[in-house]
């Protein structure tokens, strides 16, 4: 028993190294011996973290290439000058905030 708990602690150490996505990959949503809420507790997840869905927008991935062109071709460009960047582009416009 004492050897089992020792692999155990030593298990729970070595998922440091792992990043919070591997660690998600090891939840098994269809297991009835140990609990969601136990599997999280045990893998440092947050409960809700099992559940979130990443929502996409694509004018957002759009906004997100245009500004990786502009910053591509004109890398010592800052934040203000892109935004104008994307100002003078006739499909989409960034509102000054």
């Amino acid at each position: 028993m004492a050897k089992e708990k020792q692999n155990s602690v030593g298990l729970k150490k070595n998922l440091i190294y792992l990043t919070y996505e591997k660690r998600k990959q090891f939840i098994e949503k269809d297991n009835e011996q140990i609990s969601l809420k136990r599997q999280a507790e045990l893998l440092d997840i947050s409960r809700s973290g099992l559940y979130y869905q990443p929502r996409t927008n694509q004018r957002d991935i759009d906004l997100m290439n245009l500004i990786d062109e502009i910053y591509t071709e004109l890398p010592f460009y800052g934040s203000r000058r892109i935004r104008k960047e994307l100002n003078y582009t006739p499909t989409l416009s960034v509102e000054l905030s």
